[in-house]
């Protein structure tokens, strides 16, 4: 795994356990920099962080779009934004990535399910 200068997260990993073959995922701007106290606090976009069910998003705009990223950058779910919660009940216990898009604006935030 590797991020480059853009903010490029490469992840490289094995096929098979028994294939020589190796595969290189590449994901373009799903992991930035994120300093976990300036995204803990509901004036900041997402409460409560961390969370065991519910993450509830106090910045939105209508027809807000989400997406969850895992740490490696992979796309878990996504949606429109329903009231003003999204469900993660049904993810592991982890790190996570939120991204919202409305009104011509994404955000990321980093959130962890406990």
């Amino acid at each position: 795994m590797a991020i480059d200068d853009n903010n490029t997260l490469f992840v490289a990993y094995q096929d098979f356990p028994q294939s020589s073959k190796a595969t290189v995922q590449k994901y373009q701007d799903v992991v930035s920099s994120i300093d976990a106290e300036e995204y803990s606090s509901k004036e900041n976009g997402i409460y409560p962080n961390p969370t065991s069910d519910k993450l509830f998003v106090s910045k939105k705009s209508e027809n807000t779009a989400f997406t969850i990223f895992n740490s490696l950058g992979a796309e878990l779910e996504k949606g429109i934004i329903s009231g003003n919660s999204i469900n993660v009940s049904q993810l592991d216990n982890g790190v996570y990535y939120l991204q919202l898009s409305g009104n011509d604006k994404i955000s990321r935030m980093k959130f962890i399910k406990q």
